[in-house]
């Protein structure tokens, strides 16, 4: 989930931090994110390092990348619904009795 929320975010500018703080916030986020992925991301200790600075310096700034985050959230919802959803059988997605 780490390295999907830090691709998405490397990819294009977080909407709320563009509407908050403006392009170059926005573009600092996208740089950030983009080192962290160079450094492993979340599957390296330098990478979890620099993952860690990154939150602290967003957090102390007040920026958060929440467009993005909800997009992620989003979409590990619907995976888990679909997962949840496929072990139901049709009489109890519909309510009726056997």
């Amino acid at each position: 989930m780490v390295e999907v929320y830090l691709t998405l975010l490397s990819a294009r500018p977080d909407g709320l931090v563009y509407r908050k703080y403006g392009l170059e916030a926005a573009a600092r986020v996208m740089r950030m994110a983009s080192k962290a992925l160079s450094l492993d991301g979340p599957w390296s200790p330098r990478g979890l390092r620099y993952i860690r600075l990154m939150d602290s310096s967003l957090w102390k700034r007040r920026i958060n990348p929440g467009s993005t985050a909800d997009i992620v959230a989003t979409g590990i919802s619907l995976v888990v619904l679909d997962s949840l959803a496929s072990r139901l059988t049709d009489s109890e997605m519909t309510g009726e009795q056997a």
